[in-house]
């Protein structure tokens, strides 16, 4: 293997843009962002950082190369085969010989990927949210039950009024319209449901399997909980994770839950897929754990290929540097706007684990952006 030097990504910017206003749920300040892989360190190269959401970039210099990763390289066979992605296919193609035969960045242009774009990140520092999402696997009925009674609902009609979160778990205005597709025993669980946007399911009845794959949301953009939790409850802001709010919303009574989730007007909704066996974004692609990543469409389309300055965590999940890998964009989700993206972590447990851990800052370079 050839010596790999010191990560540092310089690049060559032809303009400045950006349009978008900066989405952090938990409003960090700038110093907490520095602990979390933030730099404002050099110059801001962006003068007009609001007109466009993306930067031109020339070329890339640094002499690094990239680690092999079989998850990967499985990802990008995956995205080779898909007909709805035909419009990327020679990208694809290109980077497969990069990705075999060099893997060094400054060797990008060498092999035909020289369209090359950056996120122009918060504040025009090029600094990018990243958080992580797994698929959560839960226990469910086919029909109601006196403990398994909180439906999980396909999308309903585009042209019947969008209903709140509290106008359907209050007062149950998507009943009787044949939508349910399962029940699950607890709120909590339908909530990580709905923060993941999809996951998998085991029928009660049965043992049968089945996925809910994303099929939108009602239209109401998410508040967060976490932020309501933070702002409303005055739950610490240090350490907020996923774990840390269902713990907390698991001592709360059900009427306390209901209460709480339904300060968030969203609702999420969903296609069950029978005997699903691997995740799918809503590019309705399968998704390899820490090969896909969640992006804002309006800001990245699904396909492209991203290039990530992915923090590495120590054990205490401390930010201690970075480290570039691929990822594809080929999912989206409510909370995921504008300088912000979400890399998938698995299923289960051990991916759960994984992503609660992530929400630090790098840089992202759009390879074959369009």
């Amino acid at each position: 293997m050839k010596k790999i030097a010191i990560l540092s990504l310089f690049v060559s910017l032809l303009s400045a843009c950006s349009n978008y206003k900066d989405n952090d749920t938990y409003k960090l300040t700038k110093q907490e962002k520095q602990t979390h892989g933030a730099s404002y360190t050099h110059p801001r190269p962006i003068v007009n950082y609001k007109d466009h959401p993306v930067v031109p970039v020339l070329n890339m210099k640094s002499h690094y190369q990239i680690e092999f990763d079989p998850d990967f390289f499985k990802q990008l066979k995956i995205v080779q085969n898909a007909s709805s992605l035909k419009k990327f296919h020679s990208d694809y193609q290109k980077l497969e010989q990069w990705y075999i035969n060099s893997r060094y960045l400054d060797e990008l242009a060498d092999y035909g990927l020289d369209n090359l774009h950056i996120l122009s990140g918060e504040r025009g520092y090029f600094n990018v949210l990243m958080t992580a999402y797994f698929s959560p696997f839960i226990e469910v009925t086919k029909y109601p039950t006196a403990q398994y009674k909180y439906p999980i609902y396909a999308r309903p009609n585009r042209f019947l009024k969008a209903s709140t979160r509290a106008e359907i778990i209050f007062d149950n205005v998507l009943a009787n319209q044949n939508l349910e597709l399962a029940y699950t025993d607890s709120l909590v669980k339908l909530t990580t449901l709905m923060f993941q946007g999809s996951g998998f399911v085991k029928f009660k009845e049965d043992g049968s399997l089945g996925y809910l794959q994303y099929a939108g949301t009602n239209g109401y953009r998410a508040k967060g909980l976490a932020k309501i939790a933070v702002n409303n409850y005055h739950l610490p802001k240090k350490g907020m994770s996923l774990k840390k709010l269902e713990n907390w919303m698991n001592t709360l009574s059900e009427e306390q839950i209901k209460q709480f989730i339904s300060k968030d007007d969203s609702w999420v909704y969903y296609k069950l897929l029978e005997n699903q066996k691997y995740a799918k974004g809503s590019a309705g692609i399968e998704l390899v754990a820490n090969a896909a990543a969640a992006v804002d469409p309006k800001v990245i389309e699904a396909g492209t290929i991203l290039l990530v300055e992915e923090p590495v965590l120590d054990q205490n999940n401390s930010f201690k540097t970075h480290k570039p890998r691929l990822l594809i964009a080929l999912d989206r989700g409510g909370l995921i706007k504008h300088n912000h993206i979400d890399i998938y972590r698995g299923i289960g447990n051990k991916a759960k684990k994984a992503a609660s851990a992530v929400r630090h800052y790098g840089k992202i370079w759009l390879l074959n952006y369009k």
